[in-house]
This record gives C-alpha cells, sequence and structure tokens, in this order.
C-alpha cells in the first residue's frame, strides 16, 4: 500500500467516512460529518434495494417514455 492510500485510509475523518479504518476511532468523541454522509447513502442504498425503487422508476420511465418520476429526487439533492 502507497503512502497516500494509507493517509486516504487512515483519515477518514476528513473522506470516507468508515470509522472502523479511521486512526481516530480510538479517541473520536463525536460522529464526524463524513460518517453521517456515509451512513445517509448507505441507509439510502439500503431502502432503494428493500423496495425495488429502482426497478419502480425504471418501469415508470418505460410508461411514461421519461416524462415524470425523478421530480422528488431533484428536490432531495437540492438540500
Amino acid at each position: 500500500m502507497s503512502e497516500q492510500e494509507k493517509i486516504i485510509r487512515n483519515d477518514q475523518w476528513k473522506r470516507g467516512g468508515i470509522c472502523d479504518m479511521c486512526r481516530r476511532q480510538s479517541y473520536c468523541k463525536t460522529e464526524c460529518s463524513a460518517h453521517r454522509k456515509y451512513a445517509a447513502v448507505r441507509i439510502r442504498e439500503y431502502i432503494r434495494r428493500r423496495f425495488g425503487i429502482d426497478a419502480m422508476r425504471a418501469r415508470m420511465d418505460h410508461m411514461t417514455d421519461g416524462e415524470c418520476g425523478h421530480e422528488y429526487e431533484e428536490d432531495q439533492d437540492v438540500k
């Protein structure tokens, strides 16, 4: 593993948000913003997989020729 890869792997509080890989894990007192973002993405992915949202969107696009179904997603990205 190169030095750059070690830095990226160890500084998860800056990027990534995977606490088990972070060098600060043993003395971390609060949840970092990188971990909050990481957790939110993983939760969204789980919900999409569990409820088949991507498949539903694909069917909606097919049925409406891509004219509807993405308004909510665009609103969420702005926040």
